[in-house]
């Protein structure tokens, strides 16, 4: 086991932690906001038409706080619905007018189910894991491509494998490629890999990313 290959894949998989705990603030808070202010708008709105209609000494409901909260509690629902009778390929196939109006319509809560979905690209592997991941990704220089068929060979436990190869397709240290009708497995960047293969020890602090 190459003990440096398998730190530098801890490093790359903690920074790219960091990066999904950090974009996943980020878009929290942006949700936040919008939502703060669809609130806002759906307090403002309804007293700025009863006031064109009756006068500046028009008030608004006093339960129209409490309305406005509800109309996006069931905007919420029908964002969970929708996202619960699409399929991953109509997620990305979208692009007629309907589905575009559809989707503007349905932005907020769609934007708001966005953040739990980056939370989940979060990678998590335990020690043995990441030996496995470490030794897969040696394999994988070493023979230049694998053949989707053929990783249970290298990775037996069908779990572990799925965890081991969303970790790497995540951190972008995997690609698949189709050659002949069959598809492969190779590292993105080789060269990188390289570096922490060579029996000189001046690679001890390179960086896979």
């Amino acid at each position: 086991m190459n003990s440096r290959l398998k730190e530098a894949l801890r490093r790359k998989i903690d920074g790219h932690n960091r990066l999904v705990q950090l974009s996943t603030i980020g878009t929290a808070l942006g949700v936040f906001v919008m939502w703060a202010a669809l609130y806002f708008v759906g307090n403002w709105l309804p007293l700025f038409f009863i006031t064109i209609v009756k006068g500046v000494d028009a008030e608004a409901p006093a339960k129209l706080p409490r309305y406005v909260l509800v109309a996006l509690l069931v905007w919420m629902v029908v964002g969970m619905i929708d996202r619960l009778l699409r399929t991953p390929d109509e997620r990305v196939r979208e692009s007629s007018p309907l589905d575009a109006t559809i989707r503007l319509l349905l932005l907020p809560p769609r934007a708001t189910f966005a953040v739990l979905d980056n939370h989940r690209n979060r990678v998590q592997l335990n020690a043995i894991e990441l030996e496995q991941a470490s030794g897969f990704v040696e394999h994988l220089y070493r023979v230049g491509k694998i053949q989707m068929q053929s990783v249970p060979v290298e990775l037996p436990g069908d779990k572990e494998r799925e965890r081991i190869l969303t970790a790497l397709r995540l951190t972008e240290m995997i690609r698949e490629r189709e050659i002949n009708k069959t598809d492969f497995l190779a590292l993105t960047h080789p060269e990188r890999v390289a570096k922490f293969l060579e029996s000189d020890g001046s690679a001890a602090h390179s960086r896979l990313a």
